[in-house]
């Protein structure tokens, strides 16, 4: 089940994400931000729900993966609570972003003053940035459990460093409208994706307990 959730959860993420399109980013005027709502909105709610959808699938993998890392654990270790904390956190600060952008699409962009707007967008910019720091400590309590049980192979376990740096150094564009953040951004997601989808596929080739 969580195998199936990890996979499905990429797909969802990676047609959300489409479904938005290029999003503006944050230091643009509040102008072009009203303008792009006001021609996104029904794409933006697409992608709210998808998301809430995303949160859901999530979620189910998280508690799938930690309790493989507790089956080679043997007891609960420390890394893998903060790949639990980190999971947790993540999934919600998405729920809330969903939540911020999909508000937005519904109306605020038809009454709001231009300077309201880009507040508001950049709150949810803001709220994406926490989301990498967290979904850093997800990555890095579950590669460092894994180091230490063996639950997930090699490549797999430097897949989710690389991710987790990769996050951590995205995590700085809640400070930063620098677009070389956001390039950082996509990095982070792309390998964060694919490790998702690696140990998805781990779990799945498990032999289910007797």
């Amino acid at each position: 089940m969580a195998g199936v959730a990890g996979l499905a959860f990429v797909v969802v993420f990676v047609v959300a994400q489409a479904v938005a399109g290029s999003l503006p980013q944050p230091k643009e005027t509040g102008d072009r931000v009203i303008s792009y709502l006001g021609e996104h909105a029904t794409s933006l709610q697409i992608t709210a729900a998808l998301t809430a959808l995303g949160v859901f699938l999530s979620v189910v993998f998280l508690v799938g993966l930690w309790d493989a890392a507790r089956d080679g654990e043997g007891r609960p270790e420390p890394w893998s609570v903060v790949g639990l904390v980190g999971g947790a956190v993540t999934a919600t600060l998405n729920a809330v972003q969903g939540a911020v952008f999909g508000g937005i699409a519904l109306g605020i962009h038809a009454t709001a003053s231009p300077d309201l707007a880009i507040t508001v967008y950049r709150i949810g910019f803001t709220i994406g940035g926490a989301t990498s720091v967290f979904a850093a400590l997800f990555l890095t309590g579950f590669t460092l459990a894994s180091w230490k049980t063996g639950f997930l192979p090699g490549w797999v376990r430097w897949l989710g460093a690389l991710a987790a740096v990769l996050q951590a150094i995205a995590s700085l564009a809640i400070a930063s409208a620098r677009t070389e953040f956001f390039v950082t951004t996509l990095a982070a997601f792309a390998a964060s994706l694919l490790w998702v989808v690696a140990v998805s596929i781990r779990m799945l080739r498990q032999p289910a307990p007797a």
